[in-house]
Formats: C-alpha cells, sequence, structure tokens
C-alpha cells in the first residue's frame, strides 16, 4: 500500500520532494529487497513453519511459513499443494512470512502434507528453491511417515510434477492423470530427484509431469510425462521406496498430413506431409496418382528426403504438361506408430514440362570421404539424389580392403536412393578401406548416369587410440521383468554412442572404444526399443537404469569391475 501527499504541497516547491518519496518507499509492502552488493544466487529456503514438521493433535484453518529471503508471492501462489486438498486457499503476507489459509475443515486422524514446489523464486535475482520443501501435520495422534523417491532423467529435469494417485480410494482401481486431481504432489530439484513424504499405507500410481499450463492435469500433445514401471504398495506407516525413476516422453496424437504435392519436373513429384515418417516402414509406403481423366500416372519408386523425413519423392513415368493430377499418400506412419490421416492424405499438383537433366550423385554418406578413425561397428549408408536402378548399382559396388581383398557386405536398400551396407564380419582396426563404383554403376530410372565415379576411402580406428568398458548387470528389482538388457555408452564430448544387447543379466563389455568421459544407460526390452508405457490404458513403462557416474575411459587401459544395476 501507498501512502500519498496531497497535491496541494507540491504548489510549494520542491522542498516536499524528497519527504515524499520517503513517504512512498517506507509504505511498500516489502517486496523489494536492498540493492547493491555481488549478485545474490542462493536459493530462498524455509526458516520456519508453524504447525512445525511432524505436529501431532493439530487443530487450525491455515499454516505459516517463513523464508529467509522475500520470494515472489506469484510464484508462491503458484507452487504450494497441500494433500490431502483443503478447498480454496487464501494468502496473508508480511513480509517474509505467509499465512496459507483454507475454506474446508480438516478430517479427524488424518495427515496433511503441504509441499512447496521448486517454482518458487526470490525477488532479487529470481533464485529458485533448490528441491521441493514438504512439511506434514496430522490431525490425530499418529502421522504417517512412509515414502516414495527417485529421479526424472530428462535434459529439463528441473521443475517436473510429481503426482501420486492412490488407486486404493479410486474406482475400479485405476485413475485418470488427463481429468483426475492427484492425492499428493511433488516437484524435482535442480538434479531430477524428488521425494514424496508422509505417504499413508495404500497403492500408488506415480506420474512425472512436465506440467505446460500448470493444471495438475496430464494435457496430451502438449505436456511430457514419465509413466512408473509399475505401481507401489505402501503396506506400513514407515516404508520407504527409492529409485522410482522416470525418463519423459511426449505422447503424439496427431497423425501426418499430406500438406501439398508439387511436381518438381516432368518426372518427379516432391509429397509433403505435416511431420517425419518412421523409416523403418517405408518400405511399405504406397503413393498413387491420377489425372482429371481418372488415368492413372504410373509411380516408378519412392525415396525420403536424406535432410528432411517429412519429405517423399516419387518418380514418375512422363507427366502431361499443365495436367491436373492428383496425388494420395497410403500406408505411412510416424515414429509414434500413427498412420496418415485418410481425410487429408490427397492433394492436387499441375503436370510439369520442365525436363529431367540432373544426373544423379552422392548426396549423402554416414562415413566421410579420408575418414579416419572410424570405428569398426560403425554403419556405413549411402543416400543419392535421386532413385537408382538397385541391380545396376549393386552388381558394380565394390568394398575393399587396403590390400585389394574384397570385403563381404550384405546391401539392404531403405528406400530407392538410400542404401545400407551390413558387415558379417567386423572391420579391422588400423586399416585402410574403400568404397568404389564406376559412374554407369549410378543410373537413374531415367537413364541418366553419375558424372564421375563413386569413391569413398576411410582409415578405422588406431588400437593406441582405444579402451574399454566391462561389468555385470544385476537386476534386484521386484517382479524383475524379461527381455533383453539393452546398454549404450555415450560419451560426453566429442559425441558418441556405444550399445551392446545382453540376453539377459551378467557380464557385459564395450570394447574399442574411444578414450573419452562416458554416461552409461541400460533398459530391458523384447524389442530393441525402449518402451515408454501407457497412461491410459496403463502400461507400465519397461525398467531402466542409469550408472550414477561418468566413467573415464583411456586409450590402451582397460575400465574392468563396473556394476551395473536395475534397482
Amino acid at each position: 500500500m501507498f501512502s500519498v501527499m496531497p497535491v496541494t504541497y507540491l504548489q510549494h516547491g520542491n522542498r516536499f520532494l524528497p519527504f515524499l518519496f520517503t513517504l512512498l518507499f517506507a509504505g511498500c509492502a516489502g517486496q523489494l529487497s536492498p540493492g547493491g552488493g555481488p549478485v545474490d544466487t542462493t536459493p530462498p529456503s524455509v526458516v520456519t513453519t508453524s504447525p512445525p514438521n511432524n505436529a501431532t493433535g493439530v487443530s487450525t484453518q491455515s499454516v505459516s511459513v517463513e523464508f529467509n529471503k522475500y520470494v515472489d508471492r506469484r510464484s508462491f501462489e503458484e507452487s504450494i499443494f497441500i494433500s490431502p486438498p483443503v478447498g480454496t486457499l487464501e494468502f496473508d503476507w508480511g513480509g517474509r512470512e505467509v499465512t496459507v489459509s483454507w475454506s474446508d475443515s480438516l478430517r479427524k486422524n488424518t495427515t496433511y502434507v503441504v509441499t512447496l514446489g521448486t517454482d518458487i523464486i526470490d525477488t532479487r535475482n529470481r533464485n529458485r528453491l533448490a528441491e521441493a520443501y514438504s512439511f506434514a501435520f496430522s490431525t490425530g495422534e499418529r502421522i504417517d511417515r512412509a515414502s516414495i523417491g527417485g529421479r526424472v532423467y530428462d535434459e529439463r529435469r528441473a521443475g517436473v510434477m510429481i503426482l501420486a494417485y492412490d488407486l486404493m480410494h479410486r474406482p475400479f482401481g485405476t485413475c485418470d492423470p488427463c481429468r483426475e486431481s492427484p492425492d499428493f504432489v511433488s516437484q524435482t530439484g535442480n538434479d531430477g530427484r524428488y521425494t514424496l513424504t508422509h505417504l499413508p499405507p495404500g497403492m500408488f500410481r506415480v506420474f512425472a509431469l512436465r506440467d505446460e499450463d500448470r493444471n495438475l492435469r496430464y494435457d496430451r500433445g502438449l505436456d511430457a510425462i514419465g509413466v512408473p514401471r509399475g505401481d507401489v504398495r505402501i503396506d506400513t506407516g514407515a516404508q520407504r521406496v527409492m529409485h522410482l525413476n522416470f525418463m519423459l516422453t511426449k505422447e503424439d496424437n496427431v497423425q501426418p498430413r499430406l500438406l501439398l504435392a508439387s511436381a518438381i519436373d516432368r518426372r518427379h513429384v516432391e509429397l509433403r506431409l505435416s511431420k517425419g515418417i518412421d523409416t523403418a516402414r517405408f518400405d511399405r509406403a504406397h503413393v498413387t496418382i491420377t489425372d482429371s481423366l481418372g488415368k492413372s500416372l504410373p509411380v516408378q519408386a519412392l525415396f525420403l528426403s536424406p535432410q528432411q523425413f517429412s519429405s517423399i519423392t516419387a518418380a514418375t513415368a512422363a507427366q502431361t504438361s499443365g495436367m491436373q493430377y492428383r496425388a494420395t499418400v497410403d500406408s505411412v506412419w510416424d515414429v509414434s506408430g500413427l498412420g496418415i490421416a485418410l481425410e487429408i492424405r490427397t492433394a492436387p499438383f499441375t503436370g510439369s514440362a520442365v525436363p529431367d537433366t540432373l544426373p544423379p550423385r552422392l548426396f549423402s554418406s554416414t562415413i566421410a570421404d579420408s575418414a579416419r578413425d572410424v570405428q569398426p561397428g560403425a554403419p556405413i549408408g549411402l543416400s543419392f539424389s535421386d532413385a537408382v536402378v538397385s541391380k545396376n548399382f549393386a552388381d558394380s559396388l565394390r568394398f575393399t580392403d587396403s590390400t585389394g581383398a574384397a570385403v563381404r557386405y550384405h546391401l539392404r536398400w531403405l528406400d530407392a536412393a538410400s542404401v545400407s551396407l551390413r558387415l558379417p564380419d567386423p572391420l579391422s582396426l588400423d586399416a585402410r578401406y574403400g568404397l568404389s563404383a564406376p559412374a554407369d554403376a549410378v543410373m537413374t530410372l531415367a537413364g541418366l548416369k553419375a558424372v564421375r565415379p563413386l569413391r569413398l576411402t576411410f582409415w578405422t580406428a588406431r588400437t593406441s587410440t582405444l579402451g574399454s568398458l566391462s561389468g555385470v548387470v544385476i537386476d534386484t528389482t521386484a517382479g524383475r521383468q524379461g527381455g533383453n538388457v539393452v546398454m549404450t555408452a555415450t560419451r560426453v564430448e566429442p559425441p558418441a554412442s556405444f550399445t551392446v544387447v545382453l540376453p539377459d543379466t551378467g557380464t557385459f563389455q564395450f570394447g574399442n572404444v574411444p578414450e573419452g568421459r562416458y554416461t552409461l544407460r541400460g533398459y530391458r526390452s523384447t524389442t530393441g526399443k525402449y518402451d515408454f508405457g501407457s497412461v491410459l490404458p496403463f502400461r507400465p513403462a519397461a525398467p531402466f537404469a542409469v550408472f550414477p557416474d561418468t566413467i573415464r575411459v583411456r586409450a590402451r587401459w582397460p575400465v574392468e569391475g563396473i556394476t551395473f544395476r536395475f534397482e
């Protein structure tokens, strides 16, 4: 509240201005803190609460919280959660202290938990609460003390909401986070860790939610969510459950759509989709083109743009200039498994008179020409600027070592313009290899040939630059799931990843990895991909684990004895 001097005082000159300003600033409500000095980077913290933590026999209609510094009022009012709910909250501020009152009466013999989220910031430098703060009180003589803790693994791991639903008090023993309020709430700190405290006995389903619109509801397509590996049963008042960890994903519920079709030249049509599609299933893609008279235009081949998987190019028979065509796309899916929208899969275009004169060329390769220190297991892939005659290329491609001896490989066409080489035997270290094909081996369906031959030379990594990681995988989780154990070692800088697949727990080894600092992750899978689970209908996420420390790998020195735990 401001104190205001009468306007008539200003008629007597400037001598009253200092007095006026003093009164104005003295009447401020205390949201500003003194300036000057070094930049304050310390987070706000709670000094005292009333009732104190773990108080019993409490009969009150309010709680008070005092901080060590001034905090932003709005951030506090949007970041306080009381479980079970107590109705509408009202706030009465006085300096660094706030009293929170509510409209409902408290239940008998019930533990109430007050949680302050990490979105609370101070007024001076917007420092966030380092971790969620909870205190509890009971209206009876006993207080619940069980807890669930864990960590969220995500690039944006701070401030993620943790929502717990007690299934024992819900119809049909399930919950819908899209519609229902959680029974207990917490929030992750800067390191992604969280703790749900003072839980009663029950069966809890816990989700991690990046709540973009702060409504404590899961909004599909907007919020990222983490699904648990299973429900948590609390049997006693002091039980502690740890390592309920989460990885976040954003469920996609928007089907891909065909945005436009346009003729590039007389023999090529670009089909642009609203989103990238699943390359692993592109071999099922089907495109039909008809003219305004109902006559089909033959589609000879399809290929994706290597730069963006939302663009399909159809190689066609010769189009009629000025003719109106309609292209229809079928049997394509995005990476979430959503098929193309049936009502938006057709688009018109006008036939082109521009001749197809561009010769094919190597557009990109997974291994650059003259590359050195290539890992023996690195994928080898080639993408061309146009669809090529596959048999012609396959018959002419040569893969040789430094002695000129042929290297065995199997070709797999990803689409009409991209091919990968699968090697039955690993490449040797400290060796030179070459891929080559004559110019006429790279030929389009229209008969255009490459201007220059294909030549790609590379050297594999030197033994003197490599190390190894090895250890044992242990699974101590209750009701452990089956499936392979997929482990990935990721070098921090420069980025590089290496994966091994184990049939079950036991020993593992990453051999011949370049030196550097590595993180180590693993998950259970029967498909080779991580299963994030499903919110509704509920399907648990696959178990995963993260090694707690980075691992230093030095050249020619094995790192042994690593114990990697699923807990």
